[in-house]
C-alpha cells in the first residue's frame, strides 16, 4: 500500500518578545525583523505603520493588555476611561505619554516600565495599582492623582524628579528602594494612610509640604542627599527614621503623635526641629550631629533619648545643640548618655531634672570660652544666662552625688557673675574719667590755656573702646 507524502505544516509565528509574553502574541500577524529576530507590531522596538491603529483597536474593543508593548513616540491616553483591569507590565514608552484625567476602575499594572520621556498621571484616579521597579528617565507627574487603594513604587528610578503635589492616598504607599535622583518638590502634600520610603535615595531637594502620615511612615536607611523640608507635617502614627543619612532636614512645626525613631541617623549640616511637638518618645539614640541641631520651642512630653558611645559621641567639634526655650512635660525622662555637651547650650532651658550619664563636657571650667560661644550666637544677657544655666547644672550634679562636678559649676557661675561685674565697672571707670578728661580739659581752654584744648568727642569715645579692650584681653 503506497503511502502518500504528508503536507508540510506552517509554522506559527511566534513573536520574539520576552518569552514570558509569547501568550499574549497569539493571534498577531508578523509585522518585521529587528536584529535578526521576528516581532509583531506591538513589540517590535523602533518606528512602525498602523501601530496607533492597533492600539486604538485594542482600545475600542476593552482589551487592556499592553504587556511589553513598544510605543515608538508620545501617546495621548488623557480622559481615558479603563473599565477593567489594566496591564503595561514591561512596557517602553520612547516619547511622552500622557494619562491626565484617566480613570482605572480595575487594577492598574505598570510595573517595570521604561518611560523615557515625560511621564504624566495628573488628576488621575487609581485603585490598586503598581509601578514597582519602573525607571522615569525625564519626570513623573502625579499632581491632584488620588490613589485608593495599596500603590507602589517600590524600586522605582526617578532619574528627572518626581511631582506628587495634592496627590492624595486612601492606602498604603510604598516606596521601598526607591531613588530619587533630582529634587522631589511639593511632594505629597495632603493625607497619606501609610508610606514605605525604606532604603530609598533621594539625590535632590526633597519637600514634604504639610503631609499627614496617619497609620505611620518608615524611611528606614533612607539617603538624603541634599536637603529636606519636612515643615509642618504630622504623624499619626510612629514615624521612622532609623539609620537614615540626612545632609540638611527640617521639621519645623511638625507633630509626632506617637513615638518618633532617628536611632543611628545622621546630620551632616543641620536638624531643624524648631517648634516640634512629641507627644510620644523621641529616640535619638547613637545619632550623629555634625552642625545644628536646633530644638527651640519645642515640645515634649514622653522620653527623650540623646545617647552616644567613645566611637560616636553624638555631638562634635561643629556640633550645636540649641534647647532654648523648649518645655518638658516631664523633664525626668530626658536622658543624655554618653555625649559630648556645653554648659551653655542650656541657657534658657531648666535642666536640673535631666538625667546626665557618663557626659564629657566640653569647656568644663572655662567661662570666658562658654560665653564667647553665647557672643557669636548674638544672646542678650549673656553673663546673667550662664549664671543661672550653670547653677542649674550644678544643681543636677548635687542631686546625683557629684559633687565634684557641682563644685566647678558654681565655679563657673561665680565667674560669670564676677566677669559681668568687672565689666560693668570699667565701663563706669571709663566713661567717668574720660569724661572728667574731657570738662577739665574744657575748663582749662575757656581761661586760656590752649595746649589743653579738649579732643573730639568722637574721637574720646574710640579711645575708651580701645583701652576697654585692652583691659579684656589682659584679664
Amino acid at each position: 500500500m503506497s503511502s502518500s507524502p504528508t503536507p508540510e505544516t506552517e509554522t506559527p509565528f511566534i513573536c520574539a518578545s520576552e518569552p514570558w509574553l509569547e501568550t499574549e502574541c497569539v493571534g498577531e500577524e508578523f509585522y518585521k525583523e529587528h536584529d535578526g529576530m521576528q516581532y509583531c507590531v506591538f513589540h517590535y522596538p523602533g518606528n512602525k505603520s498602523g501601530f496607533w491603529e492597533a492600539v486604538n483597536q485594542k482600545l475600542k474593543a476593552q482589551d487592556f493588555n499592553f504587556q511589553g508593548v513598544w510605543f515608538p513616540s508620545s501617546w495621548d491616553f488623557k480622559h481615558a476611561k479603563f473599565t477593567k483591569d489594566v496591564t503595561f507590565e514591561r512596557a517602553h514608552f520612547e516619547g511622552e505619554v500622557d494619562f491626565s484625567g484617566a480613570s482605572f476602575d480595575g487594577g492598574a499594572n505598570f510595573s517595570h516600565c521604561s518611560f523615557k520621556g515625560g511621564a504624566y498621571f495628573h488628576d488621575v484616579t487609581f485603585n490598586l495599582a503598581t509601578f514597582e521597579g519602573s525607571k522615569f528617565r525625564i519626570g513623573a507627574q502625579f499632581s491632584l492623582t488620588t490613589f485608593y487603594d495599596r500603590i507602589s513604587f517600590r524600586s522605582c528610578t526617578f532619574d528627572g524628579g518626581g511631582r506628587f503635589t495634592r496627590a492624595k492616598f486612601v492606602s498604603e504607599v510604598d516606596f521601598l528602594g526607591a531613588t530619587f535622583r533630582q529634587e522631589l518638590p511639593s511632594g505629597f502634600e495632603g493625607e497619606i494612610d501609610c508610606a514605605d520610603f525604606a532604603g530609598a535615595t533621594f539625590g535632590g531637594p526633597v519637600e514634604f509640604g504639610a503631609a499627614r502620615f496617619k497609620n505611620g511612615v518608615r524611611f528606614t536607611e533612607a539617603e538624603f542627599q541634599d536637603n529636606v523640608d519636612l515643615s509642618n507635617g504630622t504623624y499619626d502614627n510612629r514615624a521612622d527614621f532609623s539609620f537614615c543619612k540626612f545632609r540638611s532636614v527640617t521639621f519645623l512645626h511638625s507633630k509626632f503623635r506617637r513615638k518618633a525613631d532617628f536611632q543611628n541617623s545622621s546630620f551632616d549640616h543641620f536638624a531643624q526641629f524648631a517648634s516640634a511637638s512629641f507627644d510620644d518618645d523621641l529616640n535619638l539614640t547613637d545619632s550623629r550631629f555634625g552642625g545644628l541641631a536646633d530644638f527651640t520651642h519645642a515640645n515634649f512630653r514622653e522620653h527623650v533619648r540623646f545617647s552616644g558611645s567613645v566611637e560616636n559621641p553624638a555631638f562634635y567639634s561643629s556640633s550645636n545643640l540649641n534647647l532654648q526655650f523648649a518645655t518638658f512635660d516631664k523633664p525626668e525622662y530626658v536622658s543624655f548618655h554618653s555625649v559630648t555637651l556645653h554648659p551653655h547650650w542650656f541657657v534658657n532651658v531648666d535642666p536640673r531634672k535631666f538625667d546626665f550619664i557618663n557626659i564629657h563636657w566640653n569647656n568644663y571650667g572655662d567661662t570666658e570660652l562658654e560665653l564667647e560661644f553665647l557672643e557669636h550666637k548674638n544672646i542678650q544677657s549673656r553673663y546673667r544666662l550662664l549664671v543661672i544655666a550653670c547653677r542649674r547644672l550644678a544643681a543636677n550634679a548635687e542631686e546625683n552625688d557629684r559633687f565634684r562636678m557641682a563644685s566647678k559649676f558654681r565655679r563657673m557661675a561665680m565667674d560669670a557673675e564676677r566677669l559681668e561685674h568687672f565689666f560693668g565697672l570699667c565701663w563706669c571707670y571709663l566713661v567717668f574719667g574720660s569724661l572728667r578728661h574731657y570738662f577739665t580739659r574744657a575748663s582749662a581752654s575757656r581761661v586760656g590755656n590752649r595746649k589743653l584744648r579738649p579732643k573730639p568727642m568722637l574721637l574720646l569715645l574710640g579711645e575708651m573702646k580701645s583701652e576697654l579692650r585692652f583691659h579684656s584681653s589682659a584679664h
